[in-house]
């Protein structure tokens, strides 16, 4: 199945939560189940939260290879700009089997978040690397 289909599934998704005012905020492979039909559902909604664009978020919560570099440095963070940094990991998962952001500790690893230190393989499209260039931003 093409990565293309999935991501555009997981996307309306995630629009979806972002309309009513949810959202998820543990987006990371393991969420997102596929049916017999091979449609992406969105799981596990245990962190998420409602919010309004009047009122940003304050809880830190996520997993830390998917989590915004916001949220590690405790500031108070916009649910939906969150949610669209961690997409851009499962993204960058999807197109090259790893995820982006390594490290051999968890200070080495959230160095690399917060410096957005990654490797961007040769093989990706310019219109991919630039997708995931701008969901992964230090301002979101």
């Amino acid at each position: 199945m093409e990565v293309h289909h999935l991501f555009h599934q997981i996307l309306a998704a995630l629009s979806h939560c972002h309309t009513w005012g949810v959202a998820h905020r543990d987006l990371k492979p393991e969420n997102l189940l596929l049916d017999r039909h091979q449609n992406i559902k969105l799981a596990d909604f245990a962190l998420s939260a409602q919010f309004s664009v009047a009122a940003l978020l304050k809880t830190p919560c996520g997993s830390l290879q998917f989590v915004a570099p916001e949220i590690l440095r405790r500031q108070e963070y916009s649910g939906p700009a969150a949610d669209v940094w961690s997409l851009g990991v499962v993204l960058y998962d999807m197109v090259t089997g790893k995820l982006p952001f390594e490290g051999t500790s968890l200070g080495e690893l959230r160095a690399r978040v917060l410096s957005i230190v990654y490797h961007e393989p040769h093989y990706l499209s310019q219109q991919c690397r630039d997708l995931l260039r701008k969901m992964r931003t230090l301002d979101p």
